[in-house]
């Protein structure tokens, strides 16, 4: 009988959209994660900690101008695509001002390069280097909006195998680029995740949107449609990044390029925590745009899927910080050990903080978002520069902890008190 109801339930669990989506962003987190584990590792090994930090500040500074040059289309492609009359005009209309705007944003920061960071300076003097920064940069940029594209298709499989294939074309590409120094490192990610782009552009969204082909488009109606919408998320996302994007960056100019590089490993083991209330956050927004009238049963069943693999994955990474890092060798472990224990403790209090941003959003009501972030990216960032030259990394860590705690308990309080109501 035990059997037939595990079976029955697991039958049940695989047809139901949330769960499935949620699962399939999930696994995209966890597989990129690890995944993205060899990268480094082998960029560890091959690399010294500077050009590491180098190239983890460099990419860190590009993903932060691709969420600038989102202008929150992704969460607004989230929302609105699923009931759109013409979801590939909306696509493309979407694509076409993001490429000029992350083009535009991507040649301000090198003219910029001096003033912004001058550790990345050196590198960026290199044509190569630096013409490959701006394409690097537009291609992450229209990325992510493919992926917002996918969740509101409900088709989130798509967001999973870009990404396992980018990362697996990503991995050996450091191993030929050595006399590059950081930018091989740099040159190697950026390569994977513009050749993904295109498979994904020409090959899966097709088979999401109905007769899709990429080309350029200007619809004004859903342009006006969408930034009234999603002007809001631009500053959220923008603001939910900050943290970890300027932290490298951060860290760099306050301490060293080698401390960034175990700030750096540590943010990427514990990125595969947080992108479980992330990623399932996407999903439910989507869900329950699809359904409003059942949001407040698919906000709960969130918060269960999330809860049964944050707590115990947390546990995971603290048992087992020391053996993690020591994978990159062991200045990782002696300088990053608690600093990576108190990133996965972070983990938990983001389930409520990311159920609270979906319903927010699927209520329209940006404005709250923009001040969860605006509070979490002031918070950490602060705290953090001011933690540093007493904790080192560690105060980064605690920074986090401390910020999203207090966070948890005024979000938790609300979200309650709304849930409860009949």
């Amino acid at each position: 009988m035990l059997p037939e109801r595990l079976l029955s339930r697991a039958i049940s669990l695989a047809r139901d959209s949330l769960y499935m989506n949620s699962m399939h962003i999930i696994m995209n987190n966890i597989l990129s994660a690890a995944l993205g584990f060899f990268f480094w590792f082998i960029a560890a090994r091959l690399y010294s900690p500077s050009d590491v930090g180098i190239a983890s500040t460099l990419i860190s500074a590009m993903v932060m101008l691709g969420i600038l040059s989102g202008t929150g289309f992704r969460i607004g492609l989230m929302r609105f695509m699923p009931g759109a009359v013409s979801g590939a005009r909306m696509l493309n209309t979407c694509i076409s001002v993001v490429v000029v705007v992350s083009s535009l944003l991507a040649g301000l920061f090198l003219v910029l390069r001096d003033a912004i960071s001058p550790a990345l300076a050196e590198v960026l003097e290199s044509p190569l280097i630096a013409t490959g920064f701006i394409i690097f940069a537009v291609s992450f940029s229209v990325s992510l909006l493919i992926e917002g594209a996918f969740i509101a298709g409900r088709m989130a499989k798509y967001v999973l195998l870009k990404n396992v294939l980018a990362n697996l074309v990503k991995i050996p590409l450091p191993v030929f680029l050595i006399p590059l120094g950081a930018g091989g490192i740099f040159a190697g990610w950026g390569v994977a995740t513009t050749l993904m782009l295109l498979v994904a552009l020409l090959v899966f969204m097709p088979r999401v949107v109905d007769g899709y082909h990429p080309m350029p488009a200007l619809d004004r109606r859903i342009l006006g449609e969408m930034v009234r919408f999603s002007a809001g998320n631009h500053i959220s996302g923008v603001l939910s990044a900050a943290p970890s994007l300027l932290m490298p960056v951060l860290i760099t100019n306050r301490l060293s390029p080698e401390m960034a590089a175990y700030f750096y490993v540590s943010w990427m083991i514990t990125n595969l925590l947080y992108m479980v209330p992330i990623g399932t956050s996407y999903s439910l927004l989507a869900e329950a745009s699809a359904d409003t009238k059942r949001t407040s049963h698919k906000v709960l069943k969130a918060l269960r899927f999330m809860f049964a693999i944050t707590l115990p994955g947390a546990l995971a990474v603290v048992l087992l910080a020391d053996h993690l890092l020591m994978l990159f060798g062991s200045s990782y472990t002696a300088e990053a050990g608690t600093l990576l224990r108190v990133l996965a403790l972070s983990s938990i209090p983001m389930v409520l903080i990311r159920t609270y941003i979906a319903l927010r959003n699927v209520q329209k009501r940006v404005s709250r978002v923009v001040g969860v972030n605006a509070f979490l990216a002031a918070g950490i960032i602060t705290t953090a520069y001011l933690l540093m030259p007493v904790l080192g990394l560690s105060g980064v860590g605690l920074a986090w902890l401390i910020t999203n705690s207090v966070a948890m308990v005024v979000l938790g309080v609300k979200l309650h008190s709304e849930l409860s109501r009949p």
